[in-house]
């Protein structure tokens, strides 16, 4: 799960070195606005839907895999 994490990020923000330590400080793409159309596609490929508060804790591919599983 943690690859198909990092693949639909790379795609999504069109670079190719993020890795599972890669946090939103990290990639100048991630920016806030970015982050909430991010989080609308990781809902849509993982058929989830996260709580706001989830939303804004989400800033890392780390925590992103770790909600998701906590959500599966």
């Amino acid at each position: 799960m943690e690859n198909r994490v990092i693949e639909l990020l790379n795609t999504f923000f069109k670079v190719d070195t993020i890795t599972i330590n890669s946090t939103q400080s990290d990639v100048a793409e991630w920016d806030s606005l970015r982050h909430l159309s991010l989080i609308v596609k990781i809902e849509e490929e993982f058929d989830l839907d996260f709580d706001p508060i989830e939303i804004g804790d989400m800033t890392s591919v780390a925590s992103i895999c770790a909600y998701i599983k906590q959500n599966t």
